[in-house]
């Protein structure tokens, strides 16, 4: 997986952003996301700069690309803290896609795009939450907030995932807390969802402010669904579906696998991971 792999696509600016950032000497909220765009958060990069400052040396891009499947392998270890009963299927699951399936090669090992970044905050996100319902404490909502305030940082599409968690971790705990304890979950695990958020929205709004006063522009990603576009976006979903069998299977497996582990975390949250107490 070198940045000059056949494996990947070309090197390209985009691509190259997040090397900058990490081999960049000065410091400015402009540095808190992705350079002129807000869709994910820097957190990697200024590690990475932290990093290079401290050993002073500094980033190429293969030294990069290998830095970015360091922060794969974290969420492959983190997740199977979470999921130790599916860590298997799981393994077996991502390691046949990376290897057979262009389209996750593609996105999951290129170091200008979001998904290998958001994993790591998100996983160490859902395992501070499920400390959380196990025993509520300040200190552990306040930790809990850190973390869900990274993991928005690293991706707003991840606070979907923590607040869908977050409920079934507080519906497996008020299954053997006394009824007047029950609140206490929901309140301590709303308030480490609404904490990490409101963090994350104060900074990317210093971030725009100090976009649009720096350069006259917010740099906001802008999102919306065109539902005109949807039955061709799903035309072209099945055609590429049609053209590579390895992907269809892949996607049936995975589904399956999904679905099974989600009725059975459900139906008994303790086979797949011990409550942290």
């Amino acid at each position: 997986f070198r940045v000059d792999s056949a494996h990947l696509t070309l090197y390209n600016s985009d691509s190259a952003i997040p090397v900058l950032m990490a081999n960049h000497t000065g410091l400015s909220w402009f540095d808190a996301y992705y350079w002129g765009q807000d869709r994910f958060g820097a957190l990697p990069f200024l590690a990475a700069r932290a990093a290079a400052h401290t050993g002073g040396f500094f980033w190429s891009p293969e030294a990069f690309q290998i830095y970015m499947i360091a922060w794969l392998a974290a969420a492959a270890g983190l997740f199977s803290m979470l999921f130790p009963g599916i860590r298997a299927l799981a393994g077996g699951l991502f390691a046949a896609a990376s290897k057979s399936v262009p389209f996750f090669r593609v996105h999951l090992f290129e170091i200008a795009q979001f998904f290998p970044w958001q994993l790591a905050p998100l996983f160490a996100a859902m395992l501070a939450i499920r400390a959380l319902c196990a025993h509520a404490s300040l200190s552990r909502i306040l930790a809990s907030a850190l973390f869900v305030f990274l993991a928005v940082w690293a991706s707003a599409l991840n606070l979907l995932f923590l607040c869908a968690f977050a409920f079934v971790e507080v519906a497996a705990a008020q299954r053997t807390m006394p009824g007047k304890y029950r609140s206490i979950h929901i309140i301590a695990a709303a308030s480490a969802l609404a904490a990490g958020t409101a963090a994350e929205y104060a900074l990317r709004s210093i971030y725009h402010a100090h976009a649009l006063a720096l350069y006259r522009n917010e740099f906001r990603t802008m999102s919306w669904i065109n539902r005109r576009e949807i039955p061709e976006a799903m035309a072209q979903v099945m055609e590429k579906l049609a053209s590579e069998p390895e992907l269809l299977l892949l996607d049936a497996a995975g589904c399956a696998a999904l679905i099974y582990a989600a009725w059975n975390f459900i139906r008994n949250r303790n086979d797949l991971a011990p409550s942290i107490r």
